[in-house]
């Protein structure tokens, strides 16, 4: 794992697309029992958020012995939650005090910024050459998974199935086998509408980087300081919707304009 985090690295920095790669510190946990419910894979926790961690941890679930045996998924996995991912948006927002009284919530909004970035992530190294073909296939395939798992979020959130129901649809057409798919579905039931942010949020950014685009040069490292600095500027407890944070970045790209 650590031959992996290295080569992520210095491949960002190779690229210039991001900064700060190394200011993020590396902390694997294996994840406790009374947590695999909710953690059916792996997780990144930020001590500011949880306040009973005096580190930030990254929880995996699965053996990182034979992480080999599943190599891209692996791959996957640590840059959604670490690096360019989760760890790399908390270090941005939190270590460099956006937000004082950040917390995670059930706020639809937090997990619209949390997991679309992170989904957002994966793509972004896709485009930027770092996978291989099979690489390049499964984040394609995670990616309409995602879409899979907002459909049936709707679903569950509006009633129209019921736990038993969700789980089965996971076991069916997605692969999951049953404790996986009841992790899931609890995870779903504790956070509503997380499982619809990821693939919302991801498609906004993008939206926004065409925006940016179009006004400035095309330069990755430069929207994603802009980006950053964006959101350091939101008064997240103003925010309503989607299309309102839109707006507010039509009015940022105005000012950068001026």
């Amino acid at each position: 794992m650590k031959k992996i985090d290295k080569n992520i690295r210095w491949f960002l920095k190779k690229k210039n697309i991001l900064d700060d790669i190394d200011k993020i510190k590396f902390y694997i946990k294996i994840t406790p029992e009374g947590l695999k419910n909710v953690i059916p894979f792996a997780e990144y926790r930020h001590k500011k958020i949880y306040k009973n961690l005096k580190k930030n941890v990254w929880y995996i679930t699965f053996d990182p012995k034979n992480c080999e045996n599943y190599i891209e998924s692996f791959i996957d996995t640590y840059i959604h939650e670490f690096i360019p991912g989760h760890a790399y948006f908390y270090f941005k927002i939190l270590d460099n005090n956006w937000f004082e009284k950040f917390t995670l919530s059930d706020s639809f909004i937090d997990n619209l910024i949390i997991e679309g970035w992170a989904l957002y992530a994966e793509k972004l190294m896709d485009e930027v050459g770092y996978y291989n073909e099979n690489m390049h296939l499964v984040v394609d395939i995670y990616i309409l998974l995602r879409i899979i798992r907002m459909k049936l979020d709707v679903l569950l959130q509006t009633n129209k199935i019921n736990f038993n129901q969700a789980v089965k649809i996971l076991m069916t057409y997605m692969w999951y086998n049953k404790e996986l798919a009841i992790s899931e579905i609890t995870r779903y039931s504790l956070y509503p509408w997380l499982p619809s942010s990821y693939y919302m949020w991801f498609t906004l950014i993008r939206n926004i980087r065409s925006k940016f685009f179009k006004k400035k040069k095309k330069n990755l490292l430069l929207f994603h300081k802009n980006f950053f600095k964006f959101l350091s500027n939101l008064n997240k407890k103003k925010i309503k919707n989607v299309k309102e944070i839109l707006f507010l970045w039509n009015t940022y790209m105005k000012n950068l304009s001026k």
